[in-house]
């Protein structure tokens, strides 16, 4: 009779140790797990991209905000002078240019009668030149008196003085033009790094009004209005609506799918249900379902277990 307990009590412990081995292998090939999976939490970081005062700021923590709603504004006294200075220089030197192209025209105009009047005059300086030498030739056979001579050489040297004078005339005409056109050449220049200025001006004025880019909630603000804040300062850390885990699986990702459900396994032992959304080779990128506001470590390293 002990005998027989004894054998039954064996038997069903066998049982028992048996139905637990092939729930256990059961359960275990119910999904596969991945030990090495990283929380993105793709924290967004609002930096300022400039030097200056908090003139306005428009969030405050746990704030939900949408992708370009305003964040701060930085006061823009300094970059709307700085601005306005730079387009200043350039109408100044467009003015001086417009004046410049007057100047020209008026020159290119004298410059034309110049050539007319040199044109004018070498004729008048060779007809004087012949009569003083059909003068000079008159005077010695005495067909013409010394006074005739002599008011012939004076009719020569006037001739010739006009003939030069229009020639000096067309060059300074010709230096002045030359003179503008290297002005203009180094108001072109000056015009070329002031516009390349007022585009670097003008992107600094748009960066004064500092935007969220991306949608979540305001889960840190590290500046007061007033304060002074440096470029590439952070402003504020935005933290999305989404979670993701991205795991790298070592054993075989055929049996995935898109939508399957996974388990998240965090270091503190807190269970996330999230579905899968992305596989791509051996890594598969799960959205997490569950609401994690108390995450706030991006890169954290956690747990993955997806059923198959």
């Amino acid at each position: 009779m002990k005998l027989t307990k004894i054998l039954i009590s064996i038997t069903v412990l066998i049982l028992l140790m048996a139905g637990f081995t092939f729930y256990y292998f059961k359960c275990n090939n119910n999904y596969i797990a991945a030990q090495s999976a990283l929380l993105d939490t793709n924290v967004t970081e609002i930096k300022a991209m400039l030097d200056g005062n908090i003139d306005k700021l428009h969030i405050k923590e746990n704030d939900e905000v949408k992708n370009g709603e305003i964040i701060a504004i930085i006061d823009a006294e300094e970059y709307e002078s700085r601005l306005n200075n730079i387009k200043t220089k350039i109408n100044t030197i467009k003015k001086n240019q417009k004046l410049s192209k007057k100047s020209i025209d008026n020159i290119q105009n004298i410059n034309y009668e110049t050539i007319n009047e040199i044109k004018t005059a070498k004729f008048n300086l060779d007809n004087a030149n012949s009569d003083y030498v059909r003068y000079k030739n008159a005077y010695k056979d005495g067909s013409v008196t010394q006074k005739d001579l002599e008011n012939a050489k004076k009719n020569l040297e006037l001739a010739n003085t006009k003939y030069k004078y229009a020639q000096i005339k067309l060059r300074n005409s010709n230096n002045m033009l030359q003179n503008i056109s290297t002005k203009e050449s180094v108001e072109n220049k000056q015009i070329q790094k002031l516009t390349e200025e007022l585009k670097k001006a003008q992107l600094d004025l748009f960066n004064t009004v500092i935007t969220a880019q991306t949608n979540g909630k305001i889960k840190q603000v590290n500046v007061l209005e007033g304060s002074y804040v440096k470029k590439n300062q952070v402003i504020a850390i935005i933290i999305p609506h989404d979670f993701f885990v991205i795991a790298n699986f070592n054993s075989n990702t055929d049996k995935l799918k898109i939508n399957q459900k996974a388990i998240i396994i965090t270091p503190n032992n807190k269970k996330i249900k999230g579905i899968v959304q992305d596989i791509e080779g051996n890594a598969v990128k799960i959205k997490l379902t569950d609401k994690i506001d108390n995450i706030l470590n991006s890169k954290e390293q956690v747990e993955v277990k997806i059923k198959i």
